[in-house]
């Protein structure tokens, strides 16, 4: 059975087709399309926030048949097998996934499938999760209020993500890989105490007590 069609928005904006060839979504404008629609996946996008998106330095003369063309434009770059269509809807245009996938969207649903999970389990499906974030999401288009707030959102539920591995690797009694995992991303993020406090029981668990005592005073 071949692998589902899936588009990417973290790092690259992109697509990988059943026999994963990538096929790259070719300009800007485009890239603005596809993500503005990604970000709310079967749910109608207005035009107007959509032309938003996609010309967020000004607007084009006759902005609606600007944005048709743009649709016709990535329509034409959809027409491959299992790919994800454009339903015209109104008021604008909606991203029908089908059997495709988002990867944002399974790496969200692999992070809340843990909830609950027995520390095993959320060792494996957080792993899983994690290894699907190539880059910030959504990269490229900060200058796109409801992207740069899906891109905060998420950069923060990662964040999460990394602190809650961290913890199931330690549950599951590795305080090494936590230490290797967690030494950059306290220094990184000096804030966040619940990965410093992660990070200091893994040292204690491996016996570096005088280390824990040193994560612990900075």
């Amino acid at each position: 059975e071949p692998a589902p069609v899936t588009v990417r928005v973290l790092g690259a904006v992109q697509m990988v087709d059943a026999s994963g060839e990538v096929r790259d979504v070719p300009g800007r404008r485009l890239q603005a399309l596809l993500a503005r629609l990604v970000s709310q996946a079967g749910q109608i996008v207005s035009v107007d926030a959509l032309v938003d998106a996609v010309w967020p330095d000004g607007l084009p003369d006759a902005p609606d048949a600007a944005l048709q063309t743009q649709v016709f434009r990535l329509r034409k770059r959809l027409r491959f097998p299992g790919a994800p269509t454009i339903a015209t809807r109104a008021p604008g245009y909606a991203l029908e996934l089908g059997a495709a996938t988002v990867d944002v969207i399974e790496f969200e649903r692999g992070v809340r499938a843990t909830i609950g999970a027995e520390s095993s389990v959320a060792r494996t499906r957080l792993h899983d999760a994690l290894s699907l974030w190539q880059g910030a999401p959504y990269t490229g288009f900060e200058d796109v209020p409801p992207l740069r707030a899906e891109q905060v959102r998420l950069e923060e539920f990662h964040l999460q993500a990394i602190e809650a591995y961290a913890e199931a690797l330690l549950a599951c009694g590795e305080p090494n890989r936590v230490i290797t995992g967690l030494d950059a991303f306290v220094l990184e993020h000096p804030l966040r105490a619940g990965a410093q406090a992660t990070l200091m029981r893994a040292l204690a668990a491996s016996g570096r007590d005088a280390e824990a005592l040193r994560a612990f005073q900075a």
